[in-house]
């Protein structure tokens, strides 16, 4: 029967494409069982054609029996001329059929290939794209550590005094580069009789937490798109991170009157969280 084996393999190739496509696109489980019910349908209605000419009685409209192979049931129209040898002599079905098979087969392989590819690439080329992206940022990062004269700081980050950090009180205000990268952060820190300014310059966002004397918390987003300077008054405790934790931020810091170390007070957490226990989250992140 190498007539009948030829529709049978179509059948199952059709089937297990549909199955393949059906794991990846769940919606189309429904569309799956469409084909498989239309083509027994079909393959029935034309045994059920050939049995009433044989009887001579009433028959199945040939204009329906196309339809059926049309929509979907092909297929089944194929078994059906030739496991119930039914219409083989037909021009119109004997070459009509296989050529409706072939078209749907065709479209659904050109279709199916267009879809997988991008079930399976896309991911691995958003991959690609983060990794580019990431080296992309890291390098502009070095290219400012090298061109800036970046040091590491000793609260984490990089950094290069600018004016006036002499340490003998005597300038009207002290200025200093200052870059956190991926998951550093600047601790919960506080100034006495001093005012620091924190200038964006590059880079990601940078949040800045900001604690009043009377437990008032404010987050600014220093950005491009948003604050471009943020001032922080005296005996406000601050700290700041990225809060994406990936790529860098360089920031300008301006203290007025200049930076000396003894109006400088690193927090203690369990002080901080005594103070200001409704933002225990907060300060055990952000406290060393």
């Amino acid at each position: 029967m190498p007539s009948v084996a030829i529709p049978l393999l179509n059948l199952q190739l059709m089937l297990l494409l549909f199955g393949k496509t059906a794991e990846g696109f769940g919606r189309w489980g429904v569309l799956v069982f469409y084909l498989v019910a239309i083509n027994v349908v079909t393959f029935f209605v034309y045994g059920l054609d050939k049995l009433k000419a044989k009887k001579r009685c009433w028959r199945i409209p040939e204009a329906v029996l196309l339809t059926l192979a049309a929509i979907g049931g092909s297929v089944g129209a194929w078994l059906g001329m030739k496991v119930w040898h039914h219409k083989t002599a037909h021009n119109v079905f004997r070459y009509g059929i296989p050529l409706i098979l072939a078209i749907q087969i065709a479209l659904f392989i050109l279709f199916s290939c267009g879809r997988k590819p991008q079930a399976v690439e896309t991911p691995r080329i958003l991959e690609q794209n983060l990794i580019k992206e990431n080296k992309a940022i890291m390098e502009a990062a070095s290219k400012y550590i090298a061109k800036l004269g970046l040091l590491p700081h000793p609260e984490g980050g990089w950094y290069r005094q600018l004016y006036g950090n002499d340490e003998n009180g005597k300038k009207e205000i002290s200025t200093i580069y200052y870059m956190l990268c991926d998951e550093d952060y600047s601790a919960f820190h506080r100034l006495h009789d001093m005012v620091e300014i924190w200038y964006y310059h590059d880079g990601e966002p940078l949040d800045i937490y900001v604690i009043t004397p009377n437990g008032e918390l404010t987050v600014h987003h220093l950005s491009a798109d948003a604050e471009m300077q943020v001032v922080i008054e005296p005996e406000q405790w601050f700290a700041a991170e990225l809060p994406g934790k990936k790529g860098f931020s360089l920031v300008g810091c301006a203290v007025a009157p200049a930076f000396i170390f003894e109006n400088f007070e690193l927090a203690k957490k369990e002080e901080l969280l005594d103070s200001y226990p409704q933002h225990k989250a907060l300060i055990e992140r952000m406290c060393r």
